[in-house]
């Protein structure tokens, strides 16, 4: 274990429990054993080398495959047997490394599937309108306005993940799972997104949990940070303790101090 072992979370009402978490294929044990509380209305951090089982931990969390052992709980809620659109309409929402769109679709035809999908189907002149209106609401938020008649297929990478960012808060999620959200992107666009999804936390009162190669966007959104290497959690707790971790230093952050 690294340093100061693992702490508690930060004491607040617990959103999202794993107890124990396990997925092995064979003889790799992707994840192996994982305990984890998340609080309400925190920003947490989950760190590690490639590898390490961070993606396929939140493909478990997501109900996106079983797991080999152990339990989930959001809201207290067994999420076992829950298919990855129950645990959306729980609450849950997650990103992907390379952003899952509707690429021949505009920028706006995407945005309104993600609404049906929590509107089902609307019916007269006053639900239409709000119906679009929600639609314009939800690409000012991401900052697509100017391109929502764009296809999705030619966006930018930045504007591909601010487009995801767009359907899963469409859904009205209350636990954000972003999985490398500026993956892919240049100095400025890692800074725009982040603050695009900070803003959209802030605003909502959110609760996220997000995995991400550069420290320096780790260090400036997370106040708590978990680090996980070879399936299993090996530091947990406020980013500058963990930051001096020696053990989370060699596995990962190198001569970073």
């Amino acid at each position: 274990m690294g340093g100061d072992g693992l702490a508690d979370g930060a004491g607040g009402r617990t959103v999202l429990e794993l107890r124990e978490v396990k997925r092995h294929f064979g003889g790799i044990r992707a994840v192996d054993g994982v305990t984890l509380t998340i609080e309400q209305s925190t920003v947490t951090a989950l760190i590690g080398p490639n590898g390490a089982g961070k993606s396929t931990l939140f493909a478990l969390m997501m109900g996106e495959m079983p797991l080999t052992g152990g339990e989930m709980l959001l809201d207290g809620h067994d999420l076992r047997a829950s298919s990855p659109e129950r645990r959306s309409r729980l609450g849950l929402g997650r990103t992907f490394q390379t952003p899952r769109l509707f690429a021949g679709l505009s920028v706006q035809e995407n945005v309104r599937i993600a609404l049906l999908a929590r509107w089902h189907r609307s019916r007269g002149a006053k639900q239409a309108v709000r119906f679009e209106r929600d639609v314009e609401v939800s690409l000012e938020e991401v900052g697509l306005s100017e391109q929502a008649q764009l296809m999705a297929a030619s966006l930018s990478q930045g504007q591909r993940k601010r487009l995801e960012l767009a359907l899963v808060l469409a859904l009205q999620p209350r636990v954000l799972l972003l999985d490398e959200p500026t993956a892919g992107m240049g100095v400025d666009e890692r800074a725009k997104i982040m603050e695009l999804v900070m803003a959209a936390v802030g605003r909502r009162a959110l609760t996220m949990l997000f995995t991400e190669h550069d420290m320096e966007t780790v260090f400036a959104h997370a106040k708590r940070i978990v680090v996980m290497d070879r399936g299993v959690l090996v530091a947990d707790g406020l980013a500058q303790a963990v930051r001096r971790d020696p053990y989370v230093q060699q596995i990962y952050l190198g001569s970073q101090k």
